[in-house]
């Protein structure tokens, strides 16, 4: 994605500049308890299924890309906007005492919508 931005100089010249954004997907889902009833207020957490990633000079780094919460509401539903391209694993989510395992790896592509749902491990 692409914008446009005025930009005043302090003599009053203006100029364009061109504005590239980060390309983001959008991932939602369900989560369900093992007898497959919503779970109101789940906590979510998801992670890039890379944490290192090869570096100048061929030197490990850190994968920049943060790890993104999200909240279920009532119904159990959650839906994250704005989700940063790449492979993620739902590491945790719980709610308490509820817990579950890593999830498998699902990847996030630029403008498409994903369905990932949960089940909680009591």
């Amino acid at each position: 994605m692409e914008g446009t931005v005025r930009i005043e100089l302090s003599a009053g010249v203006a100029t364009m500049e061109r504005l590239s954004f980060p390309p983001v997907g959008e991932v939602d889902g369900v989560v369900r308890d093992a007898e497959g009833k919503p779970v109101a207020g789940a906590q979510l957490l998801l992670r890039a299924a890379t944490p290192v990633r090869p570096g100048p000079g061929g030197r490990v780094a850190r994968n920049p890309i943060k790890d993104v919460r999200a909240l279920a509401d009532r119904h159990g539903r959650y839906r994250i906007r704005g989700m940063p391209t790449g492979d993620w694993v739902m590491v945790q989510q719980q709610d308490v005492p509820a817990r579950a395992a890593a999830s498998s790896v699902f990847t996030v592509e630029a403008g498409q919508k994903i369905s990932v749902d949960v089940e909680v491990v009591r």
